[in-house]
């Protein structure tokens, strides 16, 4: 996976790195699933406190909300229930965590490390398209710090961050 591969999903034109590297197969662009999907929305909501600690979590509803069958909402569910996000009970559905903080801390611990393993294999293994790419998502980082729009800023700083892990050629990583 690269952040080719991103990009194209965005519909964004995706020019064909003039430097791919010899050892490096060529990729197909990853499709997304529905409940892939449903994964990034809900988690986005959980990060940004749209969805509070403790809120439940229905799966008729969210079907319903989002134009899906309750197949993808499951997976999706089972996905977040997997991260530690939501808290998924038999019998019961699931609802949004509510975190201790020594909970949170091993959780940005974790985060930490698999961030620098992503950072040190896209050093290693990022095409020039993929570096220039970067070194302009981070340009554009440094100009949003200077500006005063948090929302902004949080939407290229997840580019940036999703580049990385791209970058990274690793996507059980990532």
């Amino acid at each position: 996976m690269s952040l080719d591969d991103f990009t194209a999903e965005r519909g964004d034109a995706v020019p064909e790195p003039a430097d791919r590297r010899a050892d490096r197969q060529a990729q197909r662009p990853v499709r997304i699933t529905r409940a892939e999907e449903l994964r990034l929305q809900l988690a986005d909501e959980i990060v940004r406190g749209q969805l509070a600690p403790g809120a439940p979590l229905d799966e008729t509803e969210i079907a319903r909300r989002f134009s899906v069958s309750r197949t993808p909402v499951r997976e999706a569910l089972r996905q977040l229930g997997a991260s530690g996000l939501i808290e998924t009970r038999a019998h019961r559905g699931a609802v949004v965590a509510r975190p201790t903080l020594e909970r949170l801390n091993g959780m940005f611990e974790a985060m930490a490390e698999l961030e620098a393993l992503c950072a040190g294999l896209a050093a290693e293994r990022m095409t020039a398209v993929e570096r220039a790419r970067l070194e302009a998502i981070h340009e554009e980082l440094r100009l949003l710090s200077h500006a005063g729009n948090p929302e902004r800023f949080h939407e290229v700083n997840e580019r940036f961050h999703n580049a990385i892990y791209a970058g990274s050629q690793n996507g059980y990583i990532a």
